[in-house]
């Protein structure tokens, strides 16, 4: 999942996060992406990572 995260985020992801995601991305972690085209486009850099997060037990 981190590979397809950092793939598919683009201009105006969250930089922190993808920091975070580079360094490790736990099995219970969450990338939150958002595409302003129709799935049949979706591809390298065109979603905008929102955030990452790793629920705390």
């Amino acid at each position: 999942m981190s590979g397809t995260s950092i793939l598919l985020a683009g201009r105006g992801s969250d930089r922190p996060a993808l920091a975070r995601i580079r360094e490790k991305y736990p099995t219970n972690g969450v990338a939150v992406l958002r595409f302003e085209v129709p799935w049949r486009q979706v591809g390298a850099g065109v979603g905008v990572l929102e955030t990452f997060a790793v629920p705390r037990a």
